[in-house]
């Protein structure tokens, strides 16, 4: 976790607020967390919102809540929004159709180890 800034040259800043995330091991258990979760339901794209504790077993973080967008207002564009997400699987679906293979995310070379 690095904090970039402008002055002094892009001067690095080590930020250590959350360092105990990966120092103690919670992120390899949050990142198998939410990748297990979004496997299992057959989510491409899903958040999940996941509790740990400073100083515990990693082991022991729970899912709080998912979610399909960030709850972010997208400003103008809110309305779109479900007919924007929808619209990539009616596509994947009209491909299959057509006898073509659509594009898939393959999460175990895009996922930092």
């Amino acid at each position: 976790l690095q904090n970039y800034f402008m002055k002094n040259n892009f001067e690095r800043e080590t930020e250590t607020c959350h360092k105990f995330l990966f120092d103690e091991g919670h992120m390899d258990v949050v990142w198998h967390m939410a990748e297990s979760f979004a496997r299992a339901g057959g989510f491409d794209s899903i958040r999940v919102d996941i509790f740990v504790k400073e100083g515990s077993d990693p082991r022991i973080a729970v899912i709080n809540e998912i979610s399909l967008s960030s709850g972010a207002g997208y400003a103008w564009h809110w309305e779109y929004f479900s007919k924007l997400w929808v619209e990539g699987y009616a596509v994947r679906n009209e491909m299959r159709r057509q006898g073509k293979t659509p594009p898939i995310l393959n999460t175990d070379k895009s996922i930092a180890k």
